[in-house]
């Protein structure tokens, strides 16, 4: 790993190659990561606000191709941000939603996983996604004869199955 803290304002530590500073950079970056991974659950809870008041706000900051809005710092493309979300909250919010913005969600969430090189950042997501996909299909059973298990039904044929399949590991072709 690399110094988090090779300068300040394009000049160079004198120091940067000195072991003591060499684990005090090391320090640094451990207690950073600690602090971002401890703000994650209290993210993902307004990522998902986020999704139920404003779905194109939510496709901004989670899919790379998206037009970056004001929010620049709001960006979770390359981060597995949605672990953080409870599956059952968020299907229950899903079931909630008009069928046209949840059509756009799932379609969002194609969007986040169609880079194999940022999934390789992303696959952690991957049981949460089996969770929701568990998840919708009760719901849709539940519904069953009902035009909302239909829709909830069409998401998961139209856009979860394939988003888990390109997630999944490939099998061994020996």
């Amino acid at each position: 790993m690399g110094n988090i803290l090779g300068g300040y304002r394009n000049l160079a530590f004198q120091g940067k190659e000195i072991e003591e500073f060499k684990e005090f950079c090391d320090y640094l970056k451990s207690a950073r990561k600690n602090i971002y991974f401890e703000r994650m659950p209290r993210k993902a809870q307004d990522l998902l606000e986020i999704m139920c008041n404003d779905i194109f706000k939510f496709h901004q900051i989670i899919c790379l191709d998206s037009p970056s809005g004001k929010d620049g710092d709001l960006r979770y493309q390359e981060v597995p941000i949605l672990n953080y979300i409870e599956a059952d909250l968020f299907v229950e919010k899903i079931s909630s939603m008009n069928s046209e913005d949840a059509q756009y969600l799932f379609w969002a969430l194609s969007e986040r996983y169609k880079y194999d090189n940022i999934n390789e950042k992303l696959v952690e997501e991957l049981e949460w996604l089996k969770s929701i996909q568990r998840l919708l299909v009760d719901e849709a059973s539940r519904r069953q004869g009902k035009l909302s298990g239909y829709c909830l039904n069409s998401l998961n044929q139209n856009h979860l199955i394939g988003v888990i399949e390109k997630l999944s590991p490939k099998e061994n072709n020996l």
